[in-house]
């Protein structure tokens, strides 16, 4: 490995945003529990399903970054096939979000430097697609069938007045949302085309938004300066220094991280210096360094608050009995985003286990109703096990009043001061690592 340093050569809102920044978990958070899905909430029977959010990271993909020269270790990138993306993707239709035009798709065929192998770097690989359509297929199995503890929400058939789909402007996230509509829906089950709802840019809330927020780019760069205080963070960097023949200042752990998963997740040769153990370490100062990132309450609620606010909303509305956007009252909204997407979700729920979200990670948020006593509850699955937050007293579906309290800092409304410096002018000059 020795002179194969990383350079970064594709865009990203995931990782990319972490070393755009130069990427533990918060100190004493309580972490939450996870156990198997059962039948049902502890609660008992006397619950039902009215509303589900599903908020996934995209599926596996190519590394944002390649080693020095090119070469890549001889490395043939040959996992994104046409084979695949006609058989595990359905097709769709990008639209706006309340009333606005679609924001613009980044289309990974555009990067100048593709991979050895024709894939393209940060590319949904097939790997990836079939990650996604087996989520897919797990969701109609809970919420058409009702089968693996769910329940009968949905229609068999695709509807428009039930299923809401949004995507970050990433292709590997819309694609990710393609093979996740195949596999709920399948082919005879959909109309040709599915609605995609993409969001302008600067108004994106899927992700941790520094176009639209100056000031959260300016937080992150603050909550760098505390990285120097991790600890072994100085031993890690140095080993990897020595592999690489690189001052080890210039060690950027989440490009090593990037690669060295990507490569694992589709069974390509790793660095033969790279041992488990180190691969370890990697891991886990990348997983301290980004959360840390959001330790300061200010940074986490501009990351995350939008859309927690977004889905506190869908919940009032459908409990309401009002319509949601284009007069539906949809029963299933799906978000496919990033790691960046579900790091911040799990810290403001006390609930990051301090490891990166896996490919295809996903946070479902179930809307419950007591048929007892009408009362709202949410009950939280994190790939495909329950969750218990601290703050819901130990149950597995919390009170509605307590999960808006446990958000209630996070959720609060962003006014435009809290973004943007009074002398800073009418737009920002950060943000540009969203390429």
């Amino acid at each position: 490995m020795r002179g194969s340093v990383f350079r970064v050569i594709g865009g990203g809102v995931g990782l990319g945003l972490l070393a755009a920044v130069g990427v533990s978990g918060r100190n004493g958070a309580a972490q939450a529990d996870r156990g198997e899905i059962g039948a049902g909430p502890d609660d008992g029977d006397d619950l039902d399903l009215v509303m589900v959010h599903v908020v996934c990271r995209h599926g596996a993909r190519t590394p944002l970054n390649t080693f020095a020269g090119g070469h890549d270790l001889g490395t043939k990138w040959l996992v994104c096939t046409e084979e695949k993306r006609n058989s595990l993707e359905a097709d769709v239709e990008v639209k706006g979000v309340n009333g606005d035009p679609p924001g613009h798709v980044h289309n990974m065929d555009a990067t100048p430097m593709p991979l050895a192998g024709g894939c393209f770097p940060g590319e949904l690989t097939d790997l990836g697609k079939t990650q996604l359509y087996q989520l897919g297929k797990r969701l109609r199995k809970r919420y058409v069938h009702g089968a693996s503890g769910g329940e009968k929400l949905l229609s068999p058939r695709f509807s428009s007045d039930e299923v809401y789909v949004r995507s970050s402007f990433q292709q590997r996230a819309v694609e990710s949302a393609q093979s996740l509509l195949a596999g709920l829906f399948p082919a005879e089950s959909r109309p040709e085309q599915v609605p995609v709802h993409v969001m302008d840019g600067k108004k994106e809330t899927i992700f941790p938004n520094v176009l639209g927020c100056p000031r959260l780019m300016s937080l992150f760069l603050e909550a760098k300066k505390g990285w120097a205080a991790i600890e072994e963070r100085d031993e890690i960097r140095d080993r990897l220094a020595l592999l690489a023949d690189e001052e080890s200042p210039g060690i950027a752990i989440t490009h090593y991280f990037d690669n060295l998963k990507s490569r694992s997740a589709h069974g390509l040769i790793i660095p033969e210096d790279v041992s488990q153990g180190l691969f370890d370490d990697i891991h886990r100062l990348a997983t301290t360094e980004a959360a840390a990132l959001f330790q300061d309450p200010v940074a986490l609620r501009l990351s995350i608050g939008p859309l927690w606010k977004e889905i506190q909303n869908a919940h009032e509305k459908i409990l309401k009995n009002e319509e949601s956007e284009g007069g539906k009252r949809h029963k299933l909204v799906i978000y496919s985003g990033h790691d960046t997407t579900l790091i911040p979700m799990l810290l403001s729920l006390n609930a990051f286990d301090e490891k990166w979200p896996e490919y295809s990670a996903n946070l479902v948020i179930e809307l419950l109703r007591s048929r007892a006593t009408g009362e709202p509850l949410v009950r939280f699955l994190y790939n495909d096990q329950v969750l218990k937050i601290p703050g819901c007293g130990g149950k597995e579906a919390c009170q509605y009043d307590e999960f808006k309290n446990i958000l209630a800092d996070v959720s609060k409304e962003i006014q435009p001061e809290d973004c943007f410096d009074k002398q800073a002018g009418d737009g920002p000059s950060v943000g540009t690592s969203f390429n």
